[in-house]
């Protein structure tokens, strides 16, 4: 049984001033924590932050994964997904440095904070980790994640280099809100995988992290050989799944409630494979 801490925290936003002119959008990185040594079996953190500018956000988007011997995605599982949108009319220069909850929570729990502003941390620990990699996607200003004041001995991390796709969503109707809430009626977000595999995590448009029970629906993920069902408000963590080889990659349902961000579904191919 899989035993999972995370914690979440919208950070403040730091200096705050009146926008002038939208920003070019912000891109998206990706990094990879990799066990190096057999025996880190004892525990793992990681952690990350970023800002958003005015009619922007950030998400971050996290899932363990199993590399198998033949160096490919062998299986995976979600461990978060979920973001922020900025205010109208004003612009985060920084996000803010450190949590506002008190270290990470006991496991199966999670301490979500929601502020005034554009930036968001999260931090997620995994107790006894039987995974070999994991997989963190951030988006927004000042992107940056690591393994916590005290780095988790046999682990590393350093910079993905196979592709990341973003699916946004077409699902949103709430003209006054900000970007990437009120979504409804959702129904179907698609990309393909890559020809030597890889992960995709879902986000569901009734997304209620952080939001109590804002929310009420129902996705599936296909494109590996065994389907992921998420529901609303039910399931803590966002479907995600793995593809040793080549696929597509589908998210279909329908829900309403508080959408964070606007993003959909998101995939991480491998590499491409030396001739």
């Amino acid at each position: 049984m899989r035993r999972l801490a995370l914690a979440l925290a919208v950070l403040t936003a730091l200096p705050l001033t009146a926008a002038t002119a939208a920003p070019a959008p912000e891109p998206v990185t990706t990094w990879v924590v990799e066990r190096i040594s057999p025996a880190a079996t004892q525990g793992l953190v990681v952690r990350g932050w970023s800002g958003a500018h005015i009619h922007d956000y950030a998400f971050a988007a996290v899932a363990s994964a199993t590399v198998g011997k033949d160096g490919r995605f062998a299986s995976a599982e979600g461990a978060l997904f979920f973001g922020v949108t900025t205010e109208s009319g004003v612009v985060v220069r920084s996000p803010a440095g450190g949590f506002r909850c008190d270290g990470l929570p006991s496991g199966g729990t999670s301490c979500t904070e929601g502020l005034a502003g554009g930036g968001i941390a999260f931090a997620v620990s995994w107790t006894k980790p039987t995974f070999n990699r994991v997989l963190v996607v951030i988006r927004g200003t000042g992107r940056s994640m690591d393994l916590g004041r005290d780095a988790s001995p046999g682990w590393r991390v350093r910079r993905w280099a196979g592709t990341t796709r973003v699916v946004a969503a077409a699902d949103l109707t709430s003209a006054d809100g900000p970007l990437g809430t009120g979504a409804a009626a959702f129904n179907d977000a698609r990309s393909a995988g890559g020809p030597d595999g890889s992960i995709a995590i879902g986000h569901p448009p009734c997304r209620t992290l952080g939001y109590g029970t804002a929310g009420t629906g129902a996705v599936l993920l296909t494109g590996d050989a065994t389907d992921v069902v998420s529901t609303c408000p039910a399931d803590m963590y966002p479907p995600a799944a793995a593809s040793p080889g080549g696929t597509e990659w589908r998210l279909t349902g329908a829900g309403a409630g508080v959408s964070d961000v606007p993003a959909r579904l998101v995939v991480v191919g491998m590499p491409a494979r030396k001739a």
